[in-house]
């Protein structure tokens, strides 16, 4: 009997250590973002709010430490296709990535390179819930269109823009976008390496577009 027991014993505690930790939310007390009752939004709410905490950490340079100073210096990145500081990512957003890439419908692989998938439940969401009529049109045509990408959404705003303040359903969309979007892929256990790949991909973009330009100029010399 005593032998059973200890197998017993035994076998719960190996299943115990196998199994994976919960994941532990640490802004469930936060404001909710919005309603989208077809999304996991505690999920999405986690992502943005950590997202935050990330920014006042890392991209404040001055001045107090809050989300729209954060913001301001974040939206360089935004409007561009470059990484964010990978480097300072914490091991909680690393784990949100984890889970938010499982969630296979959310992205779209093409050309060995993921996007967000801009036909997601979320999208419609987000869509609902901007505040700015303007920008909701552009946003639902970009949409419509198949033609919808960051650099083209971002285009036309500023991060003082009015119509994007306190917009949480536009900073929900900017985080999937231009933040997670662009980290699923990042090797974390290679960091050094992805750093330097995300630098040498900066400076050659950096090339075409200084080679773009020269092109451009010289063909209006020819105007003249």
């Amino acid at each position: 009997m005593k032998i059973i027991i200890i197998s017993t014993l035994t076998i719960l505690l190996l299943i115990s250590c196998n199994k994976e930790p919960k994941f532990e939310y640490k802004y469930d007390n936060n404001d909710d973002l919005f309603k989208c009752s077809s999304v996991d939004m505690e999920l999405i709410k986690e992502a943005v709010y950590a997202f935050e905490e990330y920014l006042k950490e890392y991209y404040i340079f001055q001045g107090p430490k809050s989300v729209h100073n954060g913001l301001n210096n974040y939206w360089k990145i935004s409007i561009t296709n470059r990484l964010p500081a990978i480097e300072y990512i914490n091991p909680h957003i690393i784990k949100l990535r984890d889970i938010l890439k499982n969630e296979t419908s959310l992205w779209i692989t093409k050309n060995d390179k993921t996007i967000l998938n801009f036909n997601h439940p979320i999208m419609d969401c987000i869509s609902k819930n901007l505040i700015d009529l303007e920008l909701k049109n552009l946003f639902d045509f970009l949409r419509n269109s198949n033609t919808f990408s960051s650099e083209v959404f971002l285009a036309s705003l500023k991060w003082a823009d009015k119509r994007i303040k306190d917009d949480k359903a536009f900073e929900t969309y900017l985080v999937l976008d231009t933040f997670y979007a662009r980290i699923l892929n990042v090797d974390f256990n290679n960091l050094e390496e992805s750093i330097k790949t995300n630098r040498k991909n900066i400076a050659k973009k950096k090339l075409r577009e200084e080679g773009s330009e020269k092109i451009i100029k010289n063909n209006l010399e020819l105007f003249k």
